[in-house]
């Protein structure tokens, strides 16, 4: 009799064994069942972050897109250029003329202007050389919108005593960068339209070579 009860205990206790273990075994996958729905629900909330940053990104090229550009627009890049220019200005050279050359096909002229300005007048040279000193230094000029061309450049040449010194071209119109002849940039400023207005005698429309200004 006692035995028998001894083995009715040892079948309760695997039974208890058995349960608890299938109690355990349940909490463990509602526990995995949780997490991943946690993960599934972070992976939703993330996808959604990243489809209204999308469509704000969009938005935002959308609305450059369609508004008229006025001034040079800068474009994010992963790589920047150098902040160093790759060459200056020679502060050394003293000029005493300059040949200025417009380049691109005018529109709506009225009168023909002429193509080439030869400046003979030293100071002239002097100061319209002296302003290319000062101008700021374009560290990426491929990584803007710039307003509208119209295609009009000018390539200034100045010379020491009929001797060739230093070229650079300057666009008229667009982000209206002054560039070396390795392809430097540096933007142009106020003083340095002037000191081309003075130098050929063109307004500010003929010399940016708007439609109709000569």
């Amino acid at each position: 009799m006692r035995k028998r009860s001894l083995e009715i205990t040892a079948v309760t206790a695997i039974v208890s064994v058995i349960i608890l273990g299938a109690w355990v075994l349940i909490g463990k996958q509602e526990d995995v069942g949780v997490d991943r729905a946690s993960a599934g629900q972070a992976k939703q909330t993330m996808q959604v972050k990243q489809t209204n940053q999308t469509m704000q990104t969009e938005k935002q090229a959308e609305a450059v897109a369609r508004k008229p550009i006025t001034e040079p627009l800068k474009v994010l890049q992963h790589n920047e250029s150098p902040s160093v220019p790759a060459s200056t200005v020679p502060a050394d050279l003293h000029p005493t003329s300059v040949t200025i050359t417009r380049g691109g096909k005018l529109q709506d002229v009225k009168a023909k202007p002429p193509q080439t300005y030869a400046v003979s007048e030293a100071s002239l040279a002097a100061r319209l050389y002296k302003t290319l000193l000062t101008l700021d230094f374009v560290p990426n000029p491929d990584g803007y919108f710039c307003p509208a061309d119209v295609g009009i450049s000018y390539d200034l040449q100045f010379a020491d005593d009929h001797q060739h010194a230093f070229h650079v071209t300057a666009n008229a119109s667009g982000c209206r960068f002054v560039r070396l002849d390795d392809g430097t940039a540096f933007w142009e400023s106020d003083s340095f339209q002037q000191a081309m207005m003075d130098a050929t005698g063109m307004n500010k429309d003929q010399l940016w070579g708007l439609p109709g200004s000569f």
